[in-house]
């Protein structure tokens, strides 16, 4: 296989090669997919399933992997890790899938990952940014997405650098481990840039008291400059309505898990709220392969993608099938022990998202996007690397 980068559509021909009909009898291979499309992270997970769909639809347009056609088994995993676990285990117990795709949140890839290594099998998270768990199973996960501490470093230094602001408090939902893993970042990086924590509060949304919370947060009100919530959807907007309502005025930056119409659509509308993400979703300037990728999925779906979600997962799936067609559907555990190897083999892809890279890690190098909240809009403010 050449090296060189692997472009959006364009690149599919290269990838999965005319030589055979789809409509021969050559066997169906198979993508297992572990997508939330009921509860806390459905916001997430729908978004990004259905852009798994539509890589599949565009791999089997054009000839599938060597002419095989391909399915996602997908399943439901309701946002709940022992959910997660139990269907991890069912789709990796079974002979005809060596890849499986999807999730969007710590918690639930950690309940997954261990029938995957049991299996001998390969994990690609779509949107799961954990890079402890990328460490810990080194030899059987590979992010499609960049980490939480890379996001929480890019948002620090968004916060001294662009809004000046050096005096931050830190609320983090301590029910989410990718809200801990990135305010964690957040606050070392800020810190190294000779800045100050005023305070650091914690919640959790199943016992959040809103009034004791603020009461918390009141003492240091004058001193703050800029806050960072660290946390997903749960309870989110409620505590940001709750902020300003406070007098909490100053801006307010987050992570992905904000990354959701939820409060990208609230009413009444959020000011100076940011958050990082994967991809900016916008026709105006981002790179080709993503205006690519928003005009295929308007074609598809009559809309326009929901969020950065939505474009993780296509690319994790063109991964999945790129990893399916260099491996030839390898069968021997031996084999499969093998496939993080493939790492050292790939060339960079210019996707959905971004251009990601490998290098022969199992985390990507991309660009981070810093995302304003204005006026129920989605507007680009930056875009960082690490």
């Amino acid at each position: 296989m050449k090296k060189k980068p692997l472009i959006l559509f364009m690149s599919l021909c290269f990838l999965f090669h005319h030589t055979a009909s789809l409509s021969s009898v050559k066997k169906t291979i198979y993508i297992g997919a572990l997508y939330s499309q009921n509860g806390a992270f459905s916001q997430l997970g729908i978004p990004a399933l259905k852009g798994a769909q539509l890589a599949i639809d565009d791999i089997n347009t054009q000839g599938g992997i060597s002419g095989h056609p391909v399915k996602l088994k997908v399943f439901n995993t309701q946002s709940s890790a022992s959910v997660t676990a139990k269907l991890s285990q069912a789709l990796s117990d079974m002979s005809n899938i060596d890849i499986i795709t999807g999730l969007v949140d710590d918690n639930l890839l950690q309940a997954a990952m261990p029938s995957v290594v049991k299996n001998h099998k390969l994990f690609i998270t779509a949107g799961a940014t954990s890079g402890e768990l990328a460490k810990q199973y080194a030899n059987n996960l590979i992010l499609a997405c960049y980490t939480d501490a890379m996001q929480g470093k890019a948002a620090a230094k968004f916060t001294v650098n662009t809004l000046h602001a050096k005096k931050v408090l830190v609320i983090e939902n301590t029910q989410m481990q990718y809200a801990i893993n990135a305010s964690d970042a957040f606050i070392n990086e800020l810190q190294g840039l000779t800045g100050q924590i005023v305070a650091k509060i914690s919640f959790s949304p199943d016992t959040l008291d809103m009034e004791k919370l603020i009461a918390q947060l009141l003492p240091v009100k004058k001193q703050v400059e800029a806050i960072y919530f660290a946390s997903g959807v749960p309870k989110t907007l409620d505590i940001i309505h709750q902020l300003r309502q406070n007098g909490f005025d100053e801006p307010i930056i987050g992570a992905d898990g904000f990354d959701s119409d939820l409060l990208v659509k609230s009413t009444p509308s959020l000011r100076d709220v940011f958050f990082t993400t994967h991809a900016f979703l916008s026709l105006n300037g981002t790179p080709p392969s993503t205006q690519t990728f928003i005009k295929h999925y308007q074609n598809k779906y009559d809309t326009r993608p929901k969020n950065a979600f939505t474009a993780l997962g296509y690319d994790a799936t063109i991964l999945a099938a790129e990893f399916l067609m260099h491996s030839k559907k390898v069968r021997s555990k031996e084999a499969k022990q093998q496939l993080i190897q493939l790492l050292y083999f790939l060339p960079p892809y210019t996707g959905a998202s971004s251009e990601i890279s490998f290098h022969g890690r199992n985390i990507p190098n991309k660009n981070i996007y810093m995302i304003q909240i204005n006026k129920n809009k989605r507007q680009l403010a930056s875009v960082l690397s690490i």
